[in-house]
């Protein structure tokens, strides 16, 4: 997900031999659908909270790493606990969130671009 200061979009993307083009691009929409009607496995969705989170520590990792999450702070006029409120929520997510954030979010009107 990238966030802008008024919109935000969402990137899926895999490395896959041309040949595999149209497979990859049904098993992602597949992977979607799931989230969508909570058909979620719950150590996968263990293992992607925990990946989430690590991820958000790596981030924060080195004093450049810092100034940036101070930078989007002011620039966006965040909360100064945004970072460490977006890890407990993300913390405290459970399946159902997740299905509700995608039946929200997650359209089929998806852009595909492949390249190669």
């Amino acid at each position: 997900i990238t966030t802008l200061k008024n919109d935000s979009y969402l990137v899926i993307g895999a490395d896959v031999n041309k040949s595999n083009k149209d497979l990859a691009i049904s098993e992602i929409k597949s992977e979607v659908s799931k989230l969508k009607f909570n058909i979620i496995d719950h150590n996968e969705f263990q293992i992607a909270k925990s990946h989430l989170l690590g991820s958000l520590q790596l981030e924060l990792a080195s004093p450049f790493s810092v100034i940036e999450k101070i930078k989007s702070i002011h620039l966006y006029n965040l909360n100064a606990n945004f970072y460490s409120d977006i890890f407990e929520k993300i913390y405290r997510l459970q399946a159902d969130d997740l299905t509700n954030i995608a039946k929200k979010h997650l359209d089929e009107n998806f852009i595909e671009v492949s390249v190669g």
